[in-house]
């Protein structure tokens, strides 16, 4: 079975010309299936996890949505016919042709997932993929890794501290032992990243107490962005010899 994958992608800067992966698109065996950033399983786009990843206008960001979906699923265009003008900072790529001859059972649902997770889902945002590697070297380095209060990708009920209603929290770390503390990756120069770790921060219960890992905190200190940081928060900075041992200190073995 041949199946042809192709990428919707958008070009936040085009002078710049650094695309991103926003959504896939799988034709195969005569069925055709897609899946973008920020859907929900209604068929929703939730606006505040795509403001960081996609960066375009949300209400923008969904016009094409509904046309990709429209065309491609609805009217059973050809993907390939949807690629745009050069210029376009929306448009679709062809990623490729793969032969399933050993997976003739596969579902078009199933490689629609499969290929969303490999292409699209594990993007970081620019600058914050050298944050991530860091912090993972500094958990493997402290032993973290294999302790049995930690856990990844957390997700914490908000306090409704600041928002009206409460909110599923979601951090990447989580480190249980005698205290409830939850990790957070915060690029100090994606002013949008940070904005949102201060609003999650706000928004934890009482109990639970949060660990910033940065990177380069010296370069920011005195700015209001390092202050509220600092405050909310214990921030670790992963460019430092000392990370580990505060690392440690929150976290004893």
């Amino acid at each position: 079975m041949t199946t042809e994958i192709y990428l919707a992608k958008y070009v936040p800067d085009p002078a710049r010309w650094e695309p991103r992966n926003i959504g896939v698109i799988v034709r195969a065996d005569g069925s055709v299936g897609c899946r973008f950033l920020g859907e929900k399983t209604s068929g929703a786009i939730d606006g505040r996890s795509i403001r960081h990843s996609v960066g375009a206008p949300v209400d923008v960001y969904r016009e094409w949505v509904r046309f990709w979906r429209r065309s491609i699923v609805e009217e059973r265009q050809d993907p390939a016919s949807l690629r745009a003008r050069p210029e376009a900072t929306f448009f679709v790529q062809a990623a490729g042709e793969v032969w399933l001859d050993d997976r003739p059972d596969a579902s078009i649902e199933g490689l629609v997932g499969e290929y969303f997770r490999r292409l699209v889902a594990d993007e970081e945002p620019p600058g914050a993929l050298e944050l991530k590697v860091e912090v993972e070297r500094l958990l493997a380095e402290t032993g973290m890794l294999a302790r049995a209060g930690f856990k990844r990708d957390v997700v914490i009920e908000s306090s409704g501290n600041v928002a009206r209603h409460r909110e599923r929290l979601r951090f990447p770390y989580a480190f249980e032992n005698g205290h409830r503390l939850v990790g957070h990756r915060v690029p100090l120069g994606i002013e949008t990243l940070v904005h949102d770790a201060l609003y999650r921060y706000l928004n934890l219960p009482q109990d639970v107490r949060a660990i910033s890992f940065v990177h380069g905190f010296d370069e920011v200190v005195g700015s209001p962005a390092a202050a509220n940081l600092a405050a909310l928060s214990t921030v670790i900075d992963v460019a430092t010899p000392a990370a580990a041992a505060e690392l440690d200190r929150l976290v004893p073995a």
